[in-house]
């Protein structure tokens, strides 16, 4: 009876993993939920290179993980349709602007025009020490997955970062880098990880570990920079060609690819 019951939850279980294959082969989205991404066009792509950690980029990563920590928030989305969202996101200024940077599959899949002008999505950011912040959304990519709201209040205990949207800047194969997020259960975990290279669309691949609930975590370079937004993990081939999640193959969208003349022009409404 046991290997009944057992038989039965491997078959149920490759039927579900089936079943979900054509939205989580690219990369699984790592909210709360599972989206698919298309594809888009090459863009940048970082120069190889090899490292190894000397005292001195420790030293510096000590300073970027408390350049981290002291900037991550946890997104918290309220959809008329999906309800209760989470993730996670980076408190950053730009220009005179207070903005939190996130994915943008953190806000939940698109809603119906005639659904969205009668129940806006309800967006809070939570800060380390438990208080909540009301957001707008001035920024929304759901092709590159990033995401920014406006905060119109300082984050009390919380530094912001620079969000820097020119480049590409110099980031290298082999670079150590560092985030913030809220895996699984857990809050504010602190993640090291390298640059493993370039997917086909100009987004950075991590030699890390991501899980449900970091997506939008901020990823910042040796020197405390702001360079990219998690976004979600590989997708493999597993035992008996059932789909494998592959969560230390982590994907980054670059921070460059905000398109910062859009996003001015958003802040700028916003603040009327």
């Amino acid at each position: 009876m046991k290997i009944l019951k057992y038989a039965v939850r491997i078959a149920a279980l490759a039927a579900a993993m089936v079943f979900l294959l054509p939205t989580v082969w690219e990369g699984s989205p790592m909210a709360e939920w599972d989206l698919g991404l298309d594809p888009v066009p090459p863009y940048y792509t970082v120069e190889e290179t090899s490292s190894d950690l000397t005292m001195q980029q420790i030293s510096r990563m000590d300073r970027a993980q408390q350049v981290s920590r002291k900037s991550t928030v946890t997104v918290h989305v309220s959809h008329p349709m999906y309800g209760a969202i989470r993730g996670t996101g980076t408190y950053a200024k730009f220009g005179r602007d207070l903005v939190v940077v996130t994915a943008a599959h953190v806000l939940g899949p698109p809603m119906p025009p005639d659904v969205s002008a009668n129940e806006p999505l309800a967006l809070q950011v939570r800060t380390a020490a438990g208080t909540y912040f009301p957001a707008q959304l001035a920024y929304e990519d759901r092709e590159n997955d990033i995401a920014v709201f406006k905060l119109d209040n300082n984050l009390p205990d919380m530094a912001p970062v620079n969000l820097r949207v020119s480049g590409p800047f110099g980031v290298n194969i082999g670079d150590p880098v560092v985030y913030t997020g809220s895996p699984s259960h857990h809050d504010r975990l602190t993640i090291y990880g390298r640059l493993a290279g370039n997917a086909q669309n100009g987004d950075l691949i991590l030699h890390s570990y991501a899980w449900s609930g970091a997506s939008g975590s901020g990823i910042f370079d040796q020197r405390g920079r702001l360079i990219g937004v998690l976004y979600a993990v590989d997708v493999g081939v597993g035992f008996g060609g059932i789909p494998a999640i592959v969560e230390d193959i982590v994907y980054i969208t670059p921070i460059w690819k905000i398109d910062r003349q859009v996003l001015e022009n958003n802040l700028e409404v916003l603040g009327r």
